[in-house]
């Protein structure tokens, strides 16, 4: 047995379709940390309109778990797999999930964009996401802060106010 089988680390758990807050639901009632980052969005029908919560990452929920917590996870018949790096778990790096959480927490319209994105570095120095650190981007003559989830090669994108936007 290794020493570090009480280490908590943040594992990305990929999910059969649609069944993302199943697993949620699950895995909270089995006693394990499980964060599931979502969005509302305004839905249309013919005859209604309706504000719905999906989830950011469609097919991913992420866990802060032991090795044994992560392993009885993964017993569960919605969850397809544990994302591997090398042939390991691919741990996710808390500085990461601690900005997710921060953007999505102090930022209610986000949205998510394939692949990593590029630009200046930043750290925001005042106002709801402070301490968040991320990537400056100018789009259509807004700012908007994009942080990178690179095991998931997506990028969750939110806009910024001027104010509040610092280099480095």
């Amino acid at each position: 047995m290794s020493v570090n089988q009480d280490n908590k680390n943040w594992y990305a758990l990929y999910t059969h379709s649609r069944c993302e807050f199943k697993v949620e639901e699950a895995l909270k009632a089995q006693g394990v940390s499980v964060y599931l980052p979502v969005t509302k969005t305004l839905k249309k029908w013919s005859d209604r309109k309706k504000e719905i919560t999906l989830p950011l990452f469609a097919c991913y929920v992420f866990i802060n778990a032991t090795e044994k917590e992560r392993l009885t996870s993964l017993q569960h018949k919605q969850i397809v797999r544990c994302l591997t790096d090398a042939g390991k778990p691919a741990i996710v790096p808390n500085w990461q999930m601690e900005n997710l959480k921060k953007m999505i927490s102090s930022s209610p319209s986000v949205s998510v964009i394939e692949g990593l994105s590029v630009g200046e570095e930043i750290k925001i120095k005042s106002g709801p996401l402070k301490g968040v650190e991320g990537i400056l981007l100018n789009n259509e003559n807004k700012k908007q802060l994009a942080i990178s989830i690179k095991l998931l090669n997506r990028t969750v994108v939110a806009h910024l106010a001027e104010e509040y936007i610092t280099g480095e």
